[in-house]
């Protein structure tokens, strides 16, 4: 969807669809009819096409800017949600780890209120220092593969990006209205 809205009367909405008419109509005038015509009707006539051709691809780069605008405003938007879906798994992450640490630390003193020789207390270090690892691997691997999800997420807008400015600017190029398909969907 552009980001033009339909009520302001610079639409380009609502432009697009006069300068084609316009276009349509001086290649209509044109046609020869069987009447000839003056040489300064016919330098009028190229004059206007010229002028309306000259409108329609200041119009094209117009909407062509506010296409590759609208796509920037998306790709930051899903950059915003990325960032913010991070800190939260962050956060998600330290309170694990806080959780972790104080069972961790209950069921340590327990041990050690029980068990006061020193050879069992050192085996149940080992064993709190393997869980620690553990712990601390599974949250790593957690980490990457979520940054991995949102790298493969954003080459994937980025390569459609590209598909859809690619289509755009074709159908700009041959005067055609660019379908409202290749617009970014903003918002989501």
């Amino acid at each position: 969807m552009p980001m033009v809205s339909k009520s302001t009367p610079f639409s380009i909405r609502n432009k697009l669809p006069l300068i084609f008419l316009l276009v349509f109509a001086t290649q209509l005038a044109f046609a020869n009819d069987g009447v000839k015509e003056s040489a300064a009707d016919v330098a009028a006539k190229e004059k206007a096409a010229k002028a309306a051709a000259k409108e329609a691809a200041k119009e094209g780069k117009v909407l062509l800017k506010l296409f590759k605008n609208a796509q920037d405003i998306e790709m930051k938007a899903q950059d915003h949600r990325f960032k913010v879906e991070l800190k939260e798994f962050d956060q998600a992450q330290a309170a694990k780890r806080k959780e972790f640490q104080t069972t961790e630390t209950a069921k340590r003193r327990k041990f050690f209120d029980e068990n006061t020789r020193g050879p069992e207390r050192r085996k149940y270090m080992h064993e709190l220092i393997d869980r620690r690892k553990e712990l601390e691997a599974s949250l790593k691997d957690e980490r990457t593969r979520k940054t991995q999800e949102q790298t493969d997420a954003r080459l994937s807008m980025k390569q459609k990006h590209e598909d859809h400015l690619k289509k755009f600017e074709e159908k700009i190029q041959k005067g055609e209205r660019p379908s409202e398909d290749l617009w970014p969907k903003l918002g989501r």
